[in-house]
């Protein structure tokens, strides 16, 4: 809904950082050009969709961290616990070092003791209310406060994948490297052979689609 509202240098649509803020579906025209009929491109804004009830648990818990489903569904203080549990896996001392740098309380050694790290902040800051602790690293989580950390690493197949891709590439680039004829002999460059054809090519295409579009009537 932000990438609508850039495109169109006004806000078109309502968007902030909590769910249910779109409850229809609206079409927005963007790129038209006064005077002209069935000009630009038509985008269409619809609420975000998901199942009524989740199987994955755990699934579920990224979701709430991540504030795509509603706090009525979860208590926020064991949300903001296995959240974490969850990045010390993949960030270790340099996240629990920022943890205990802005609650002012020393980081949790072990999985066992985030509880006890929760507590204390709570005993600390607020009131001894342990709901409130969860609420506020949640949400200094999704400010970015604790820096860019993903919660999901690509599976083992992905990364073999985009290491081959990134072989690949350097092969490429290493041979469009080699000398190009100039002033030395063409038979010597070419190990005695008659064949210039060195013809080469290659192309990216990347699109991230933001929103459906629908074809101008």
């Amino acid at each position: 809904r932000r990438q609508i509202n850039r495109l169109t240098n006004q806000r078109r649509v309502d968007s902030a950082p909590r769910v249910g803020i779109t409850r229809q579906l609206r079409w927005v025209r963007i790129g038209s050009r006064v005077g002209v009929a069935d000009d630009g491109i038509d985008l269409l804004d619809t609420p975000g969709l998901l199942p009524m009830r989740q199987e994955d648990q755990f699934a579920a818990q990224k979701l709430a961290m991540c504030n795509t489903i509603g706090e009525a569904s979860y208590l926020p203080s064991v949300v903001a616990e296995e959240m974490i549990r969850l990045i010390n896996i993949t960030q270790g001392e340099r996240f629990l070092s920022k943890l205990g740098e802005r609650y002012k309380v020393d980081p949790p050694k072990s999985r066992e003791s985030v509880h006890v790290f929760m507590t204390e902040v709570a005993e600390k800051t607020f009131k001894s209310d342990v709901e409130l602790v969860g609420r506020r690293i949640l949400l200094d989580y999704q400010n970015g406060r604790f820096g860019p950390i993903s919660l999901e690493e690509p599976p083992p197949s992905a990364t073999a994948a985009s290491a081959t891709a990134a072989d690949a590439h350097e092969a490429a680039a290493a041979a469009t490297e080699q000398p190009l004829l100039g002033d030395e002999d063409d038979d010597e460059l070419l190990g005695g052979g008659g064949n210039d054809d060195k013809g080469r090519g290659s192309g990216d295409d990347d699109a991230d689609d933001h929103g459906s579009s629908r074809p101008n009537a």
